[in-house]
């Protein structure tokens, strides 16, 4: 169990430092294909801004997602319940 803290703790900081590849191997690793996912749809995001945004609110930074961006309903749906990385 020890090896899974570890990798939480990688996912958790490479989602931190917005290092998708990173973050999307940690989690894949200790089982949260939803995470895994999530972070696959903010990669197809077309601009930078909405990544970043995305990004912000997934790694528990939501004032900093607030920069004027547009941010689509069902992104922001999600983004909202699922704000907090450590909820297990």
């Amino acid at each position: 169990m020890q090896e899974d803290s570890l990798w939480a703790c990688l996912a958790s900081m490479a989602a931190y430092a917005k290092e998708l590849t990173t973050a999307e191997i940690a989690y894949a690793a200790i089982d949260e294909a939803d995470k895994v996912q999530f972070l696959q749809t903010i990669r197809d995001l077309p601009s930078k801004e909405a990544r970043n945004a995305e990004m912000a609110v997934f790694s528990g930074q939501p004032q900093a997602s607030r920069g004027g961006e547009e941010r689509s309903r069902g992104s922001w749906i999600w983004s909202e319940e699922h704000n907090e990385l450590d909820g297990d």
